[in-house]
């Protein structure tokens, strides 16, 4: 539990320190604030997910794209887990694919499921102070499946 504490509060020094730091060197960082779904089955979404998302472009293709998120259960059981990752996108103009890791289920309030890190793939359209993201992220034979809408700042 104490190392899932520590992980957590560095990732979000990470991001939090990071950004500062990145803009006074003048390099393109953009936040986003996301609010979205996640689906494990087809029409109710399992959980209600919040994040946060700091995008880092390098040159006019690649944009590294950390990120910290909480799923939520539901709203009267008050389970959650911290989502952290990481993905590393390809710019097509507005349009971005990419791919990277998501550490599953660290911390939370409620037990079963599974831990541990899995891959993330992710398409979207982002524009300067908008984003729209689908992405999935396999597991153990089946997949979650992650809708989000994000706001700029």
């Amino acid at each position: 539990m104490k190392k899932t504490i520590i992980a957590t509060v560095i990732w979000g020094l990470v991001l939090g320190g990071a950004v500062p730091l990145l803009q006074a060197k003048e390099n393109p960082v953009s936040i986003f604030l996301n609010l979205g779904g996640v689906w494990n089955v087809w029409i109710t979404p399992q959980y209600l997910t919040l994040g946060l998302q700091v995008d880092v472009r390098f040159g006019k293709l690649l944009m590294l794209s950390p990120e910290l998120n909480v799923w939520f259960e539901n709203f009267h059981s008050g389970g959650y887990h911290l989502v952290p990752g990481a993905v590393l996108n390809l710019r097509l103009g507005r349009f971005f694919l990419g791919g990277g890791l998501a550490a599953e289920r660290i911390g939370g309030g409620w037990s079963g499921g599974s831990s541990g890190i899995h891959p993330k793939f992710n398409i979207g359209y982002r524009t300067r102070h908008f984003k729209l993201i689908a992405a999935a992220v396999p597991e153990s034979g089946f997949f979650y499946g992650v809708m989000t809408a994000g706001l700029g700042f």
